[in-house]
């Protein structure tokens, strides 16, 4: 049965329905030729069938039943859409290996950095200071120069971060700990007013994570 037919059917019902509800015999024996019409199911006979012998209270569920079945909302599951929905799942879960890829990345970094500056920074500098008066006055004077400075200016042996010294064990724990605590506070993942918080609890837990500093890092879990 086409779409079409069938709103006309259901209109026609819900006409028959006023005119039971008002008790208007002689007008529903004109409307129901309207329904032998159209192409009947079995259904449709068995209302008619009512209605023809006037009893009207069955029809009347007969009706009731029959608008409803028709007209109930079908929930249409686009196989194109669920395809999509799925690439997204995926490529979520892809951007957040790649986020804590990133965050083990610049832990590492970080740590070298720490290392480097607070073991080798000072000898770094005294040797670049030497090899700029070494230098000094001579065609490789401005790049020993420059070269000093870019250092110094970059290098303060008084603000050189500490960083913890984990095992191998507690190392395996600071990631599994850093994974779930940035699910359980990233920002994507909360409600909007929660935002600006889950933004600064995210970034000290990136801060302690930079530095192995495992009890912070568990603190949000």
């Amino acid at each position: 049965m086409e779409f079409d037919e069938k709103q006309m059917i259901i209109k026609q019902l819900e006409l028959i329905k006023e005119l039971i509800l008002l008790q208007d015999d002689e007008q529903v024996a004109k409307v129901l030729p309207n329904l032998g019409s159209h192409e009947l199911n079995l259904e449709m006979e068995q209302i008619i069938k009512q209605l023809k012998n006037k009893k009207f209270v069955q029809a009347n569920l007969l009706i009731e039943s029959y608008i409803n079945k028709h007209t109930e909302l079908i929930i249409f599951i686009n196989p194109a859409i669920e395809v999509i929905r799925n690439k997204l799942k995926i490529l979520a879960i892809k951007i957040k290996n790649l986020e804590n890829t990133k965050a083990e990345i610049e832990r590492i970094i970080n740590t070298f950095n720490i290392r480097y500056n607070s073991e080798l920074g000072e000898l770094i500098l005294k040797n670049l200071e030497n090899r700029k008066e070494k230098f000094k006055n001579t065609p490789k004077g401005n790049e020993a120069k420059r070269d000093y400075e870019d250092f110094k200016a970059n290098f303060n042996p008084n603000t050189v971060t500490s960083i913890f010294v984990l095992t191998k064990e507690e190392q395996i724990i600071l990631k599994e700990k850093y994974r779930l605590a940035s699910k359980i506070c990233h920002p994507d993942v909360v409600l909007e007013s929660q935002k600006e918080n889950a933004h600064k609890l995210f970034t000290e837990l990136n801060s302690a994570y930079r530095i192995n500093d495992l009890k912070k890092v568990i603190e949000p879990v």
